[in-house]
């Protein structure tokens, strides 16, 4: 049986893997086979904190399951990141429409929602393993509008986002009152790249919007980033506030440093708690 492996390419992006097997086509997305070695990294890591659980479990004092919702905003920072760009048309056969500046330093606003396992021990310190879809990204201002007639000045938008899986283990003080809890933690949190999207929003000089953009573009590599952040609850309800510094560097041109940011604001849910002895 032969196998035959053919490209599709949007935007000058690789999309989706169609496979030919007999004469009959099968377009299976691209994300399918990151997702299968995300899952594969998603056991290592849930393993070894089971196995920190496991020996910390006997002093341990309440076991919570939480779901949460949240918002946030994202930008990148590095001398490769710019608050301008300038948009390039499809001018050329072999090369689609993009911005000569793709990382923006300007602030997006991007979504989160997951799930967190959260062990608190009678020490007053915690451990938590987050799993969650989210985003990041950023915007910058778009000047001018090059085309294969030149360059005109223009007023606009560009934003560029990026989607993850992220998993992001926690380690932190916990301090209690009567009624409140206060959690001060920090960790790591590996995501796992999905797909990433680009927009543009751009105003001519008659005063006319045009809207461009794509989905659906596969991220070269992941993202590794340290986290901080605090942690307030009530009875089942909490709020989380995090900071997400990317030590990846998203640039590929020689000397120029592109590394994302990530404040996160959650809303989060106590489903199930046990509390030991």
């Amino acid at each position: 049986m032969s196998i035959n492996y053919l490209f599709a390419i949007q935007h000058g992006v690789l999309c989706n893997l169609i496979v030919k097997i007999k004469n009959k086509r099968l377009l299976v997305p691209l994300n399918y086979l990151t997702l299968l070695k995300l899952l594969m990294w998603l056991k290592l890591l849930i393993a070894g904190f089971l196995s920190v659980v496991s020996v910390l479990s006997y002093s341990q004092t309440r076991l919570s399951l939480s779901a949460y919702l949240g918002l946030g905003d994202s930008w990148f920072s590095g001398n490769g990141a710019s608050a301008e760009t300038a948009y390039h048309t499809d001018y050329l056969p072999d090369q689609a429409s993009y911005a000569n500046h793709p990382y923006g330093k300007n602030t997006t606003l991007v979504g989160q929602a997951g799930l967190q396992i959260k062990l608190e021990r009678k020490e007053k310190w915690s451990a938590a393993l987050n799993l969650h879809y989210g985003n990041a990204g950023g915007e910058n201002k778009i000047t001018s509008v090059v085309s294969s007639s030149g360059t005109q000045p223009a007023n606009g938008e560009h934003k560029r986002v990026y989607e993850f899986i992220s998993v992001n283990p926690t380690f932190g003080k916990l301090i209690t009152g009567k009624n409140l809890a206060f959690t001060f933690q920090m960790g790591i949190d590996y995501a796992f790249a999905l797909t990433f999207s680009e927009d543009f929003k751009i105003e001519d000089l008659n005063g006319k919007t045009f809207l461009y953009g794509y989905s659906g573009g596969v991220p070269k590599s992941n993202d590794f980033r340290l986290t901080l952040g605090t942690n307030a609850s009530i009875g089942r309800w909490g709020l989380d506030i995090c900071y997400k510094r990317g030590l990846r560097n998203y640039s590929n041109d020689e000397g120029a440093k592109v590394f994302s940011n990530l404040v996160e604001c959650k809303v989060m849910y106590k489903i199930l708690a046990w509390k030991g002895k």
